[in-house]
Formats: structure tokens, sequence, C-alpha cells
């Protein structure tokens, strides 16, 4: 019940719920994004302590397989591997490209988000080393599925008022199992004093 209040309280913090007024320029085209799957470069992906989430912008089969998914961005590379898996918006302080990144942007799923379920200590060791391959990730024999329902809210630490992630899924595995996951992660080092974040909050429920 605690982990639920807090999930809350962060969704409601971010303001998930409403577009943000203070935009002055929307791109329309905000899914067309210059990453694969959803690895911060610091090797960091949603995980409950046990498992460990990994969701695909673009389809996996079509990741090169010598690129480092903890370099994140691959441009251009990316824009060549598609369809893209997810639709949605951007939002910018000035312009795209004039601005050092959007301040907001919203995904959605077009109906079949790849996601896949690794071990947390599996996955752990793996990106020790500072690189993590689509081959590599592979063999950690993930559970994998889609997302039928998929939800991404982001606010960039550099731009927004009140920095975070959200995202929200749901689908079924391979084997028929159906899936249920939630990740929330509120940055706090502008808003208060240190330099730690807000720990993340993420439920995942399989079976």
């Amino acid at each position: 019940m605690r982990r639920l209040i807090v999930f809350v309280m962060a969704m409601a913090l971010l303001g998930l719920t409403a577009t943000p007024s203070t935009a002055t320029v929307r791109d329309p085209n905000g899914a067309d994004v210059p990453f694969y799957a959803r690895i911060d470069p610091d090797g960091f992906a949603p995980s409950d302590g046990n498992l460990t989430m990994v969701y695909f912008y673009r389809p996996p089969e079509c990741v090169p397989s010598g690129f480092n998914l903890l370099d994140f961005f691959d441009i251009p590379g990316a824009f060549f591997c598609g369809p893209p898996t997810t639709e949605g918006f951007t939002l910018w302080e000035t312009g795209v490209f004039l601005d050092p990144g959007p301040f907001f942007s919203h995904l959605s799923g077009l109906g079949a988000v790849p996601v896949w379920f690794v071990d947390t200590r599996d996955y752990e060791d793996a990106v020790s080393d500072g690189e993590l391959t689509i081959g590599e990730l592979e063999g950690l024999s993930p559970l994998k599925g889609t997302a039928s329902h998929f939800n991404e809210v982001l606010r960039p630490s550099e731009a927004a008022s009140v920095p975070g992630t959200s995202v929200s899924l749901k689908g079924h595995l391979e084997d028929g199992r159906a899936f249920i996951a939630n990740h929330v992660h509120v940055h706090v080092n502008e808003l208060a004093h240190g330099d730690d974040a807000l720990p993340s909050t993420t439920n995942i429920t399989i079976g």
C-alpha cells in the first residue's frame, strides 16, 4: 500500500494528467526518437529489484548488433530502424533543434511495444563493463512480450520545473501470461539541496 501511495503522489507531482500550458513550440513527430530502448547511459533501467524492464521504441530486430545500448542515442542510425513502436509529441521552449532538448515528451504505444524482462542481477552484471549490445541483452534469457497499452511522460531534468519520468505498460508475454508494469522517478536534485534523486518506484506484476 505504501508503494502505491508513493506512486500516486509522484504521478500527481509530475502533473501527468494535463499537458503543460507553458509550451511555445509543439513537435507532433515526438515519436521519431534517436534511440532504440529505454536504457540510460549509466546503465539504469526500471527495476523492482528482481526484474529489470527494457522497452523498445523501435523493433529490437533492427538494432545494430554492434551498437552499445548504454550509449542510448544513435544519430542518424536509429532513424533507419523502424517503424517506431510509439506515437506522440514533444514541447520545446524555443524550437526543435534550437533548445538542448524538449521540456516535455509524451509517447503512447501503437499497440505492440516490445518489452523484455530480465533478472536484475544478471542485468547488472552485464552492464558493469559499460557495454551492452542487443545480443548480450538477448543472451540474458529475457521474458519477451508486447505491451498493448503503453504511456510514457518525460520531463527532462535540465529543462522541467518538476523533472521526472513516468511510464505504464500492460500486455502479454510470448508464453501468454499477462503483465502490468509501472515506473515513476522524480528527480529532486534541482528542487532541493543535495545531489540525490528520489528513489524510483517500480512495480512489475506477471501472471
